[in-house]
C-alpha cells in the first residue's frame, strides 16, 4: 500500500513538473514570436488613410497569432492585422482591426479565405480567427484580399 501512495505522490509531482515546463515553453514561444512583431510590421502598406498589415507566419500556435494582433493593433492606430499561419497544409487566421468605420470587417475577411482553404472562420468586424486544411493557394488568397482592400 506504501508503493501505492508513493507512486501516487510521484505521479502528482510530474504533473506539477508537466504544467510548469509547458507554462514555461509557452512563455518562450510569445516572447520569440514577440520578436518577430517588427519583420511583421514591415509588411506594412498604408490604404486609404489606414495601416493594413498582412503577413504569413510559420508554425505559431493561435494564442500566439492572437496577442501578435492584439500587440500590433495597439501600437499603431487605424490598422488592420491580419495573420496567417501555416503548418503543413493547415492554415489558422487571426484578424483584427481598430479602424473605427465598417470599410473592413474582419468576420468577412477570414471567413471568405478560410473558406477558400476548405475551412471556415468568423467574428465581428474587429476580430475573427478560422483555419483551413488547403492552405497550397494561400498567397494568391492573400494577394486577392491586398487587390480588394486597394479598391
Amino acid at each position: 500500500y506504501k508503493d501505492v501512495l508513493y507512486y501516487k505522490e510521484q505521479v502528482e509531482r510530474l504533473k506539477l513538473s508537466v504544467k510548469e515546463l509547458e507554462k514555461q515553453y509557452n512563455e518562450n514561444v510569445t516572447k520569440k514570436a514577440s520578436g518577430n512583431i517588427d519583420e511583421i510590421i514591415k509588411n506594412k502598406e498604408t490604404i486609404n488613410g489606414n495601416v493594413i498589415i498582412i503577413a504569413v507566419t510559420k508554425d505559431y500556435e493561435v494564442s500566439v497569432l492572437k496577442q501578435l494582433v492584439d500587440n500590433i493593433t495597439n501600437s499603431i492606430e487605424n490598422s488592420f492585422v491580419l495573420l496567417a499561419n501555416k503548418n503543413n497544409d493547415n492554415v489558422n487566421i487571426v484578424a483584427k482591426s481598430n479602424i473605427k468605420d465598417d470599410s473592413i470587417h474582419c468576420g468577412n475577411i477570414v471567413r471568405e479565405i478560410c473558406q477558400k482553404c476548405s475551412g471556415n472562420g468568423g467574428g465581428n468586424q474587429f476580430f475573427a480567427q478560422g483555419g483551413g486544411s488547403d492552405a497550397k493557394e494561400l498567397s494568391t488568397y492573400i494577394k486577392e484580399l491586398k487587390k480588394e482592400l486597394r479598391k
